[in-house]
């Protein structure tokens, strides 16, 4: 058994009955767990997603294909697998990392910013085929986190964890902080992102925060990505999506990649040197 065969073995909810009938039951676990913890925010939650479906009558996001910002490539044998977090490797049977890494291969980043690096394993694989690449990337360190809508909290030496342990820290500016608190002048000073990656809190107002926070620094043509973000809206998709929609009302031109759990928006404008 290979190594992404044991990988896709133990996180790919579609490979037994078993985990097909956890990944099914999971949202409902979740949603109770949720009621019991917290009523007040669980209702309030059900309202904002009932709201959210009303939303898509008129702002759905459109689909489109991945084909079209990328070509196409299965990437999975040539992952590092060090706690991954990404489809098909967890939550999902689709492949929200070969959709990633498609794209990262595509435009050949020479800045990325990142919200929300968990353990690290998005940044060392960029930094795996972006040897030049210089990566930004923000996490809340536990004290600092002000959204419900998140993984986990982790501690200042679990964060970037993965991609210390790859030797990559020197291609990597780690910076601890809320990204409602975040400022990114202190880091870059004109528009030279090439990718954004908006994975930290999917409350649709950190969304939208997030999103705000990353655009003024994207170079005409580049891509921000924002995860979690799916038409379906159940269980933890819904955040994200309603803060995506309420960014296409504002004319922000944000589509949902075809298959996938990634939201889409190209900076307008002809390719910069």
């Amino acid at each position: 058994m290979t190594r992404i065969e044991a990988a896709n073995e133990t996180a790919e909810p579609g490979g037994t009955l078993f985990s097909r009938a956890a990944a099914m039951m999971q949202p409902w676990l979740t949603s109770f767990a949720a009621l019991r913890a917290n009523p007040y925010d669980w209702a309030r939650e059900g309202l904002l997603r009932n709201r959210g479906r009303l939303m898509q009558r008129a702002y759905r996001l459109p689909a489109v294909q991945l084909s079209s910002l990328a070509s196409v490539a299965d990437c999975r044998s040539e992952a590092i697998l060090d706690r991954i977090l990404l489809p098909p490797f967890c939550a999902g049977r689709h492949d929200d990392f070969s959709a990633l890494m498609s794209i990262v291969k595509a435009q050949q980043p020479r800045i990325v910013v990142e919200l929300g690096t968990s353990y690290g394993n998005t940044v060392a694989n960029i930094c795996r085929v972006c040897p030049e690449a210089r990566v930004y990337t923000v996490n809340a360190l536990p004290e600092q986190i002000t959204g419900t809508l998140i993984t986990h909290a982790l501690t200042r030496e679990e964060i970037g964890s993965v991609y210390r342990r790859q030797g990559f820290s020197s291609q990597v500016e780690q910076i601890y902080c809320d990204t409602l608190n975040l400022d990114l002048s202190k880091y870059l000073s004109e528009p030279v992102a090439d990718l954004a990656i908006v994975d930290a809190c999917h409350d649709p107002r950190h969304v939208i925060n997030d999103f705000h926070k990353v655009a003024p620094y994207m170079r005409r043509q580049g891509i921000v990505l924002l995860h979690d973000t799916h038409p379906s809206m159940r269980g933890h998709l819904w955040g994200s999506y309603m803060g995506c929609m309420k960014l296409r009302m504002n004319g922000y031109e944000i589509q949902h990649v075809s298959g996938t759990w990634w939201g889409v928006w190209r900076n307008p404008g002809a390719a910069q040197s």
